[in-house]
């Protein structure tokens, strides 16, 4: 029952100092990107996860400039053409790897 007692407690400080050390990342990540609204006018949404854990989910500076709208992590952006390159890029690989590509 002792062993067992140990086991638990230890697993407690490891699970608790698991969830200090996220929250240190968290804070300063957050801490860099205001800086960079600050300095740089950033504007964007940021997701950090950790395996399967979210560290950080927050959007920075504004989302529309005219109106004061700003940025949360739900934040809808328009990427029009940019995913093209990277589409690209994937066939290119895929062909060089021998690979058969279908269109």
């Amino acid at each position: 029952m002792k062993n067992i007692l140990v086991l638990l407690c230890i697993i407690l400080f490891i699970s608790c100092s698991t969830k200090k050390k996220d929250n240190d990342l968290a804070d300063r990540i957050d801490k860099y990107v205001q800086g960079k609204v600050d300095f740089s006018k950033f504007s964007g949404a940021i997701l950090v996860a950790k395996n399967d854990t979210i560290i950080l989910q927050k959007g920075y500076g504004l989302a529309d400039r005219e109106w004061d709208v700003a940025n949360t992590a739900d934040t809808k952006f328009h990427i029009a053409s940019n995913t093209k390159q990277f589409t690209a890029t994937c066939i290119l690989q895929l062909a060089e790897q021998g690979k058969q590509v279908v269109y």
